[in-house]
């Protein structure tokens, strides 16, 4: 799979500090330094998600390096949507206990992922940060 294992989390693991995997092909994010999420004690890493030619591990074995050190999960509204749906399936069955958040779009028609908390989208920065650490308090 394309993640950025070579980079992986933008930091080590360090003690209070939550790990954020966002899902999302995007390129833009992808290049993004994230220096607002980790100034708000967030670590983050990126996957690009599954493709045609790079299925998802935690998909079809239920295991992925990125998925073991996640605290909460974003995934993005540009995977497509049946990718959207097993992804939240997958984190429903190897890791339910890890909050999964995916983003809906303002007023769109798309069902909530089942498991998951919807993020709006689009929403600010802050709006994101928000929701992720709501969703990491709620589950302590």
């Amino acid at each position: 799979m394309r993640q950025q294992i070579q980079a992986g989390w933008s930091r080590k693991r360090r003690p209070n500090r939550v790990r954020v995997l966002i899902e999302e092909p995007s390129a833009a994010l992808r290049l993004s330094g994230f220096r607002l999420f980790e100034e708000a004690g967030l670590d983050v890493a990126v996957c690009p998600g599954p493709d045609d030619r790079e299925p998802c591990p935690l998909v079809l074995q239920g295991e992925c390096p990125l998925a073991l050190g996640a605290d909460v999960v974003v995934i993005g509204s540009g995977l497509h949507a049946h990718d959207r749906q097993e992804l939240a399936q997958a984190w429903q069955r190897h890791h339910p206990d890890t909050p999964v958040l995916a983003e809906v779009s303002m007023g769109g028609a798309e069902e909530p992922l089942p498991g998951c908390r919807p993020l709006l989208s689009p929403s600010s920065v802050q709006g994101q940060i928000s929701a992720i650490w709501h969703a990491v308090e709620s589950r302590r």
